[in-house]
């Protein structure tokens, strides 16, 4: 699941911002890997909350903030 977000996540940010090109980097944060970019926004997700997928952010004072649960819980 981390990997669908993540790939959606960058899909997402460069259709927002198509004239800059591919400025978006996807990384693992594993040593394995090069380090990221310095030049480059890097999107490295580690979790998703599967109880979060599907609910909208919406508009607030502080920014883009999700509704709170049914239940109370705040995250």
């Amino acid at each position: 699941m981390v990997s669908q977000v993540t790939d959606a996540l960058v899909d997402a940010i460069r259709q927002g911002a198509p004239d800059l090109g591919d400025w978006v980097v996807r990384h693992s944060l594993s040593a394995a890997e090069t380090d990221p970019q310095t030049s480059r926004l890097v999107v490295a997700l580690v979790a998703v909350a599967p109880h979060l997928v599907n609910r909208p952010l919406l508009p607030g004072p502080e920014g883009w903030v999700r509704r709170r649960s049914r239940f109370g819980c705040r995250r």
